[in-house]
């Protein structure tokens, strides 16, 4: 094993696509039933993407732990402002044509609980491991944060989709949107990295997101989302939230890029990172 571990570790490459394709396999093959499983789940991937990161990036995974998570949280609030609205949305429906759960005080900290373990997982294993095999790589490449850029813009939205029917023009529609959808808010907490090299910061605003789109689960009996790819009315739906939340996406990611790409140096970033 220790032999085994040593060779990981000099093979950046080969160990970011070993950790991704455990993420993407124990997302969609691992059932979990209810929010305390799911968040446990979520606890343990989350320290196999730190184990995997550590092997990548050592020390340099915890230097920065502790600085700008505010800045993080500051620049991301477009994103926590749709996720609000679109959170108070869910609510309202839910509210009109489902029974309160009893139990909601109970249920609203263990969705916190799995959302805030989803956020470290996914940003650990689709943000800093993807960029920093990539980086640590291909370092001698000038424009290697380009190609990490384009890898964690399609992986981190695949991911949602991988193994999906996709055999219809809707629901190769919808896998499409969602790619680029949730490609797009990576894309955006990727900036953040390079900027901050926090992946805490970032998991904590990917968690706050989530839990807020994910809030009428804690209050009304509803089935988490199995498969953002659906036929029928629904799939159409579907395409169309998707397709806006691509064009904020995009307008999102642009005023991000402005507020801290315009001032990284990357010639820098990549002999240093």
């Amino acid at each position: 094993m220790k032999h085994f571990l040593y060779f990981l570790k000099k093979q950046p490459l080969l160990t970011g696509i070993l950790a991704i394709v455990v993420a993407i396999i124990s997302i969609h093959f691992i059932p979990t039933e209810g929010l305390l499983a799911g968040g446990l789940l979520r606890m343990l991937l989350s320290a196999t993407m730190a184990f995997f990161l550590y092997l990548i990036s050592g020390e340099k995974t915890l230097e920065n732990c502790g600085h700008d998570v505010g800045y993080t949280i500051k620049v991301m609030m477009p994103y926590i402002v749709i996720a609000v609205i679109l959170g108070a949305l869910s609510l309202l429906s839910a509210f009109a044509n489902n029974t309160l759960q009893a139990d909601w005080y109970i249920r609203l900290p263990l969705l916190f609980f799995e959302m805030l373990f989803v956020g470290i997982f996914e940003e650990v294993a689709f943000r800093a491991v993807i960029n920093d095999a990539i980086v640590y790589q291909f370092r001698n490449f000038k424009y290697v944060f380009v190609l990490s850029a384009i890898a964690v813009t399609f992986l981190f939205g695949w991911g949602h989709i991988a193994f999906a029917d996709v055999s219809t023009p809707l629901l190769l529609s919808q896998a499409v949107a969602k790619i680029l959808s949730s490609g797009l808010f990576g894309l955006a907490l990727l900036f953040m990295y390079w900027k901050t090299r926090n992946i805490w910061a970032c998991a904590l605003v990917h968690a706050i997101y989530d839990f807020l789109l994910s809030l009428s689960m804690a209050f009304f009996q509803i089935e988490p989302v199995t498969s953002y790819v659906k036929t029928g009315d629904v799939g159409l739906a579907g395409l169309i939230a998707m397709s806006l939340q691509t064009i904020f996406a995009v307008i999102i990611c642009i005023v991000v890029w402005k507020k801290v790409g315009r001032n990284m140096d990357f010639e820098e970033m990549r002999q240093n990172w």
